[in-house]
Order: structure tokens, then C-alpha cells, then sequence
């Protein structure tokens, strides 16, 4: 994880770090987030196993975009989204939407 450079505006630099939650209440998920430049962001995202949903963990690096309301939002596939917002310190919200459904999570910055 590279420390955002003094340039990076305070409330963005904060998404800086390692961030662990769960999706749904049920879907282990964290989000990685390795380098801030200006507006743009270089991620890790990845997810648990869901045995119901037939889902395997797994992980993917992606490039995130802070909209001008300072939401990071990030794209995983052809329809399907993730969003994160930062609502105190140490806290993100995050939205994770597809075509067919969505989930939230609360995130907490997580320990080195």
C-alpha cells in the first residue's frame, strides 16, 4: 500500500489501507486500496466463498474513480458494480450492484 502523496486531498487519502466486511451479512469481502492519484484509485478486491451460490473465493485487481460526491466506485464486469463511501473514520458503507440484485456491507479498516 503506497501512502497517498501530500497532494491528495484528506477525505479521499483516508480510503487509503485495507478495509474488511461482509456483503449481505454473508459474503466475506475486502477492498484493498493500494494507490491514490488525484481522483483515481489501483485496488485489490476480493471475496470469501458462498457454498449456497456455489461461489468460490477469489480476488481481482481493478481501477477505482472517486465521483465529485467522494463515493470510490470501481467496475467488476460487464453489469456489476461496487461502490464505497466513507461515513466516519475507519468506516466505509459499500454497495455492490448487478443487473439481477444488490448488497451492502459496512467495512472497517482493518489491521496491518
Amino acid at each position: 500500500i503506497k501512502q497517498p502523496a501530500a497532494t491528495v486531498p484528506s477525505h479521499l487519502a483516508a480510503f487509503s489501507g485495507k478495509w474488511t466486511g461482509r456483503w449481505g451479512g454473508e459474503l466475506d469481502g475486502t477492498l484493498i486500496v493500494e494507490e491514490i492519484s488525484g481522483r483515481n484509485a489501483k485496488l485489490v478486491y476480493s471475496w470469501g466463498n458462498l457454498p449456497r451460490m456455489n461461489m468460490s473465493s477469489g480476488f481481482r485487481h481493478m481501477d477505482g474513480v472517486f465521483g465529485e460526491d467522494n463515493v470510490l466506485r470501481a467496475t467488476l464486469g460487464p453489469n456489476t458494480r461496487v461502490s464505497y463511501r466513507l461515513t466516519s473514520p475507519g468506516t466505509l458503507e459499500g454497495r455492490w450492484e448487478s443487473a439481477q440484485q444488490t448488497a451492502s456491507a459496512t467495512f472497517k479498516r482493518a489491521e496491518k
